[in-house]
């Protein structure tokens, strides 16, 4: 299951204090009904309804399994990320980010890099 899956971004829990990420899936209405947004997909995305404080990093993950326009998820990382960023699953691209609201794209700077995979 794509949710169930995902290693790179977790954390859908409130921590007080640190940046604010956007927090959002545009799949599965019925098992994430809090985050769920069907615009959690476009680009420039700015639902501030849908956010949570964080220490460390904010997170946009894409996945690309076969179909044009994947689902998104966007929220924070458990880990500490660098601004920019980027990490190739086999099935999605995440890109990372450390300023308020930060994670508002589509990792686009990241299909421009040299590929490096992390499993």
């Amino acid at each position: 299951m794509l949710l169930a899956s995902t290693v790179v971004l977790m954390a859908f829990i409130q921590l007080g204090s640190g940046i604010t990420c956007y927090t959002c899936v545009n799949v599965y209405p019925d098992l994430e009904p809090a985050i769920y947004d069907s615009e959690c997909g476009v680009d420039d995305y700015h639902n501030m309804d849908n956010t949570i404080d964080h220490l460390n990093s904010c997170a946009t993950e894409i996945y690309f399994h076969g179909i044009e326009d994947g689902p998104v998820m966007r929220g924070c990382s458990s880990e500490d990320r660098s601004e920019g960023e980027c990490i190739y699953l086999a099935t999605s691209v995440a890109c990372f980010c450390t300023t308020d609201h930060c994670n508002s794209g589509l990792c686009d700077h990241c299909y421009n890099k040299t590929l490096t995979t992390e499993y």
